[in-house]
């Protein structure tokens, strides 16, 4: 009687793992892609959420207790804590400090903040570094057809800065035109 081999031939298991391989190389910058778009719309998301925290503390108080050039938050905002806030975000989700402007004092990027009521909170994307992005004095803000906003369509464009002027995003991804987030 003769007996038959049990398993899989070579050409079976390379042919299995040819499949896997171009699989992965399909997949892997797609998940890539998805992850750093979470990062952005996490960052975005706590940066409104202290955005709309500021607000509120300048519908009660008029002012800011002290003036903040532009600086990573630190101990800036703790002000906010309690009422106003449970935590502030001291980093984005890339693990860059988020930085902020409070009141008359020096705004990035061309912004002349002239009143105690003012704000500018930003994230300076994946790489940490400033975009360069300045602001015209010119956007209306959730016109999405400036160069402020700008496609997210490669890897690269996850270094882009993200800005928040007095409540509005003034500097992020085109998706953030109009939904507030």
């Amino acid at each position: 009687m003769i007996r038959k081999a049990k398993g899989f031939t070579l050409i079976e298991l390379l042919i299995v793992v040819a499949i896997i391989g171009i699989l992965a190389a399909l997949l892997i910058p797609n998940i890539m892609s998805a992850v750093q778009r979470g990062r952005q719309k996490g960052t975005m998301g706590d940066m409104h959420t202290l955005a709309t925290n500021l607000t509120d503390y300048i519908t009660d108080n008029t002012e800011f207790p002290t003036p903040v050039s532009y600086q990573p938050i630190g101990t800036n905002c703790d002000f906010l804590l309690g009422f106003y806030a449970r935590r502030i975000p001291l980093r984005d989700k890339w693990g860059n400090p988020l930085q902020v402007a409070l009141g008359a004092a020096g705004a990035p990027r061309g912004y002349t903040m002239t009143g105690p009521d003012e704000f500018v909170i930003g994230s300076n994307g994946r790489d940490g570094q400033e975009d360069g992005w300045t602001w015209d004095q010119t956007t209306t803000y959730g016109d999405s057809d400036t160069d402020d906003f700008y496609e997210v369509n490669g890897m690269s464009d996850f270094t882009r800065d993200i800005i928040i002027i007095n409540g509005d995003f003034a500097h992020a991804p085109a998706s953030a035109v109009g939904t507030g987030s």
